[in-house]
């Protein structure tokens, strides 16, 4: 007897491999594979309780929500494609020459790895409960919300685009050859790292409750709040620009070869240290409660206030100049000139043996010191 059979041809026991059902949604009990030169269609929801395999010479196409219980993969020639929401509990894997596109929901509750030569679309959110892998030709591209609960490697020959939030509870690594940018918030629960060629940019927030680091040939840009509660490193050969505050409650570290650049508020808790080869410029205020070490070839300049309520190093080639106050000792180590908002107490001496006798008066200024007998007058400052 051969499927499918009507009921009066039924006798007990019914066996499944005797009954054909033709289903809208069906739910593949087993392991399906698909081979296919020109292409898959599904109008309606697909449920696989086992493996799946996708070899297509061109496409695989899905208009409804799909669901798979075990692991999937997809060795697709030309793309894949579906239009509603998608459950994967175990692994996925995408081998796929010219891209995946989804426009509902995806959720892949393990990890998922992306192997593919032109891109991932997802219109969108996408949730991964572990870890996510994608090793792009040519990028990355996600409208809406992309959450990673465990680790996330991004390794892109041009760029991973985000248009909206970004939420990593564990590792991030970015490892992208044009450049990494989001429009909106960026949120690593654990550490991030930075590997990019070109640039990364984040129009929104970014809040990094661990470390981050950024390792960039172009430079690091925030329009946006950023927050980082442990450390934060920046090894930059370009600049690093911040349009709106930054709070640093850990140690931060910048080297940078071109400068630094923070027009609001940049406050750091702990340690900050500059080694940069061409300046440091800051329009708002910087407010270090700990130490704070400059190692900058050119030139520090600070046009609003400057707190450091722990001590201030200056190793500067060129100058700092600074109109600002420090309630706490600061030391400056200046090759060429140091320029500050107030004037001098004292004014050269030829001799260096000459010592300073009485003065007249809180208001005498002190003039040049020939001998040691010599009185100085007219001192502008009491101290």
């Amino acid at each position: 007897m051969t499927a499918p059979i009507t009921w009066a041809e039924a006798t007990s026991p019914i066996y499944w491999s005797n009954i054909g059902i033709n289903w809208n949604s069906p739910a593949k009990g087993e392991s399906p594979s698909f081979a296919v030169d020109a292409g898959y269609t599904q109008a309606g929801n697909l449920t696989y309780v086992a493996d799946a395999t996708f070899a297509n010479n061109f496409t695989y196409t899905i208009f409804a929500g799909i669901k798979y219980s075990k692991s999937i993969s997809f060795g697709v020639d030309s793309n894949y494609s579906i239009n509603g929401n998608e459950i994967s509990r175990p692994s996925v894997t995408f081998g796929v020459d010219t891209g995946y596109s989804q426009t509902g929901f995806y959720t892949a509750d393990q990890a998922i790895s992306f192997a593919q030569d032109m891109g991932y679309t997802s219109a969108g959110g996408f949730r991964a409960q572990e870890e996510a892998d994608y090793g792009i030709n040519a990028g990355l591209t996600k409208t809406t919300i992309l959450s990673a609960v465990g680790a996330s490697t991004f390794a892109l020959d041009n760029a991973y685009s985000l248009a909206t939030t970004l939420s990593t509870v564990g590792s991030a690594d970015f490892d992208i050859s044009s450049g990494y940018s989001t429009a909106s918030i960026m949120q690593a629960a654990a550490s991030a790292n930075y590997a990019a060629e070109l640039d990364y940019i984040n129009v929104g927030n970014a809040i990094i409750p661990r470390s981050v680091q950024f390792d960039l040939d172009a430079g690091y840009s925030n329009t946006g709040l950023y927050t980082a509660f442990p450390t934060v490193t920046y090894g930059i050969e370009n600049d690093y620009t911040l349009g709106l505050d930054a709070t640093l409650v850990g140690a931060v570290n910048f080297d940078v070869d071109a400068g630094y650049s923070s027009s609001s508020i940049n406050q750091a808790v702990a340690s900050a240290q500059y080694d940069l080869n061409s300046g440091y410029t800051l329009i708002g205020n910087t407010i270090i409660t700990r130490g704070v070490a400059f190692g900058l070839s050119l030139d520090k300049t600070s046009s609003a206030i400057g707190t450091m309520v722990g001590v201030a190093d200056y190793d500067l080639i060129s100058g700092y100049v600074n109109n600002t106050k420090y309630p706490e000792s600061i030391t400056t180590s200046v090759v060429m000139i140091y320029s500050g908002g107030q004037k001098l107490l004292w004014s050269d001496v030829q001799d260096p043996s000459n010592l300073w006798s009485a003065v007249s008066g809180p208001s005498d200024t002190w003039s040049d010191v020939d001998n040691i007998n010599t009185t100085w007058t007219n001192k502008e400052y009491p101290n």
